[in-house]
């Protein structure tokens, strides 16, 4: 499943100990949507969640990849974070968004996804 926005809308929120990143197909009251979480204090579980349009496709952990281009962002994903997402391993949002907010995806997806985030937008064609 590849969620492709004419106009995607992005937002984030950070705590103490929990930072949010969301993509969605509507500001308000989306029918699509990822949301992705993670806790900011280093344990040994410190897991990423993952949801997709609903709890009931959800998951923790399982993110193996997550890139950056300038027109979208692709998440790769183990098999069983796919199959409990009810998707494909990779998953793909279309982003039509100005640089500067792709500036602010980037800082906060490398905040959220450590060495497994990589900003390819000069790798583009």
């Amino acid at each position: 499943m590849t969620l492709s926005y004419f106009r995607a809308y992005f937002g984030y929120a950070q705590s103490s100990d929990l930072l949010i990143v969301g993509f969605a197909d509507s500001e308000h009251e989306p029918s699509e949507y990822m949301i992705i979480s993670r806790e900011m204090e280093p344990t040994e579980t410190r897991l990423t969640h993952i949801e997709i349009s609903g709890q009931q496709r959800s998951a923790y952990g399982g993110v193996d990849a997550i890139k950056l281009y300038s027109r979208s962002v692709e998440f790769q994903f183990s098999l069983s974070t796919a199959d409990a997402l009810g998707t494909r391993e990779i998953f793909a949002i279309e982003l039509r968004l100005r640089d500067d907010v792709l500036d602010e995806i980037a800082v906060v997806l490398a905040e959220i996804a450590g060495d497994v985030f990589s900003d390819l937008r000069d790798w583009d064609v």
